[in-house]
């Protein structure tokens, strides 16, 4: 290590952050990969709940057993 100190001009310290900001990094982007089934699976959720509200907004909400039977006789 002192001759790679010396023939560099580096400080100890230099070392030791690079190592330090390396293995963050690295946490950081398998956080990021990780999260991104998390994000995929959120979406596809988000999807079919808006879909879901979509098609119950669709029907009346008067629609019930007796109004339907009205209905059927009106016609």
């Amino acid at each position: 290590m002192k001759d790679k100190l010396l023939h560099t001009g580096h400080k100890k310290l230099y070392y030791r952050m690079r190592f330090f900001l390396i293995g963050l990094f690295s946490l950081v982007a398998l956080a990021g990969i990780s999260a991104t089934p998390i994000a995929i699976t959120y979406s596809i959720a988000m999807a079919n709940a808006a879909k879901a509200e979509a098609s119950h907004a669709e029907k009346p909400a008067a629609e019930g057993p007796i109004v339907s039977e009205l209905s059927s006789y009106q016609d």
